[in-house]
């Protein structure tokens, strides 16, 4: 292990931040007691992310990848912009980074910035920067190269996960499915620079064969621990959101959402209904429910004294010659209202009627039941709306009712 060291610059630039953060969400408490909802869970996030970055760029992690392994380096570098990045994102509260964008041409640029395919491109651009060897060697060798390339990380690591976890409703974050596919683009882009660490057969970086070995490995192993690291922690950590996205999508719908299964049942039901409709309307072009005076459903029939009994006399009658008793006017052979069989020939007879029908006056009296509303078999209830507005004492007429009646019986 390397001797202890006190990275006094790192403390006072992570401790700085994090102060000015705290007094920040204080301050604003005071002026705004109700605050934003959330943000002692913010708080949390933001401290957490802090002390990730704390723990990455001091002892030992810091020294063991800056004088010793690779694989430690990328560690190091994992830390910074899978687990710190996302929490400090998540973790600063939405006034305060609206106040980082307070000008125009910021936020211009960051919306620029952190659209998919572009955040996309600049990382994994940064990511491959910073591991060419030739960049390796100068941060290991000057150490404010390799602080500003840290900064230049972590930044990238914002926009990246910027489409994911905005807080901004002026900015806001991918729908969950593309959410999941956005990462599922960011697991594959390192496998390129860490197919080259773990299947290289010479070391990659020749600076790191110079230092000194600890714990056994060569520098062979050590590539090959950090090609790993690459791939499969940070794999992990992606497919790790991937799931949480995908199980609080699917809560949420199914809290909110539809049930695609019921939907289906609905849209039967109502095409059940149409088709029903469609039937009792007389979807056939020789259906004439005009000319058997055919009520809408629900209306009220008002039958004169004597007539019930004719009706039930003839429906037995029926009922014994083996047809229905229902049934409509069907031109060309087929059943009429009573159930009984219409011979073709009377079809012109029919018609007549139906031209008698029209020469009636609509209503006997002023409650009768009108023509276009209880004289059709369709879907009116114009003739149960007219009987419902008769005042009381008043007889409904029944003339027409009476006419159609007769004029069946004398088809039959």
């Amino acid at each position: 292990m390397p001797p202890f060291h006190v990275h006094l610059d790192v403390f006072l630039v992570l401790g700085g931040v994090w102060v000015a953060y705290l007094v920040a969400v204080r301050r604003h408490q005071a002026e705004a007691p109700t605050g934003e909802p959330g943000w002692q869970r913010k708080r949390v996030l933001f401290s957490l992310g802090m002390l990730t970055l704390l723990v990455g760029a001091s002892y030992p992690v810091h020294d063991l990848a800056e004088g010793y392994l690779y694989s430690m380096h990328m560690v190091q570098h994992t830390l910074f912009t899978l687990v710190a990045a996302p929490m400090l994102v998540a973790g600063v509260p939405a006034w305060m980074w609206r106040s980082v964008f307070r000008t125009r041409w910021a936020e211009r640029v960051w919306r620029f910035l952190t659209r998919p395919l572009v955040a996309l491109i600049l990382y994994n651009g940064m990511l491959l920067f910073t591991h060419w060897p030739a960049v390796v060697e100068a941060s290991v060798r000057s150490e404010p190269i390799h602080f500003a390339l840290h900064v230049l990380l972590v930044l990238s690591a914002f926009v990246m996960w910027w489409p994911v976890l905005s807080p901004l409703p002026e900015m806001p974050p991918l729908s969950a499915p593309n959410q999941m596919l956005y990462l599922f683009l960011q697991s594959l882009a390192p496998t390129i620079p860490a197919s080259f660490l773990t299947f290289g057969h010479t070391p990659l970086y020749p600076i790191y064969a110079t230092f000194p070995r600890i714990w056994g490995l060569s520098v062979l192993d050590d590539q090959l621990i950090a090609g790993l690291t690459m791939k499969l922690a940070g794999t992990a950590i992606l497919w790790g959101f991937i799931a949480a996205i995908f199980f609080r999508w699917h809560g949420q719908e199914s809290r909110e959402g539809f049930d695609p299964i019921r939907l289906a049942t609905v849209e039967r039901d109502v095409r059940d209904a149409r088709e029903g409709r469609a039937v009792l309307a007389g979807n056939e072009g020789d259906v004439r429910g005009e000319a058997v005076g055919a009520r809408p459903l629900g209306e009220v029939v008002h039958v004169a004294p004597g007539q019930e009994e004719d009706e039930e006399v003839h429906d037995r009658d029926e009922e014994a010659d083996g047809a229905p008793a229902g049934g409509r006017l069907l031109a060309g052979g087929r059943r009429d209202l009573l159930g009984r069989v219409v011979d073709p020939g009377q079809r012109p007879q029919a018609e007549a009627h139906d031209q008698q029908e029209k020469a009636l006056p609509d209503t006997a009296d002023d409650g009768g039941v009108a023509a276009d509303g209880g004289g059709r078999g369709g879907d009116g209830f114009g003739g149960h709306e007219r009987n419902a507005r008769r005042p009381p004492g008043r007889k409904p007429g029944n003339a027409r009712t009476d006419a159609s009646l007769g004029s069946l019986r004398a088809i039959h």
